[in-house]
């Protein structure tokens, strides 16, 4: 099956930016201010697609850098990131 479809310039400047949050709402677009900042175990999840177990499990395996000195378990960006990009710890 395929689909044609037009959007008028006037259509598209509501569509675009309603598009970029909803991408951003998903944490399949991340701003740069973000990206220093820790991440939750439901945000990792969230961001990564996998499940909160399975990123408590990479955090006691070592793959995720935990902040130290913190009550909760918080994520560090940097080693979210390497992980994203294909790395191991």
């Amino acid at each position: 099956m395929k689909v044609s479809l037009e959007i008028g310039e006037e259509s598209l400047a509501l569509l675009v930016p309603a598009l970029v949050e909803a991408a951003k709402r998903e944490g399949l677009l991340i701003q740069q201010s973000e990206n220093s900042d820790p991440l939750t175990i439901d945000e990792a999840a969230r961001r990564s697609g996998l499940s909160t177990s399975q990123v408590r499990k990479m955090v006691t395996d070592g793959i995720f850098g935990r902040v130290p000195l913190v009550g909760r378990v918080l994520i560090t960006a940097e080693s979210f990131d390497h992980w994203k990009k294909g790395g191991a710890k």
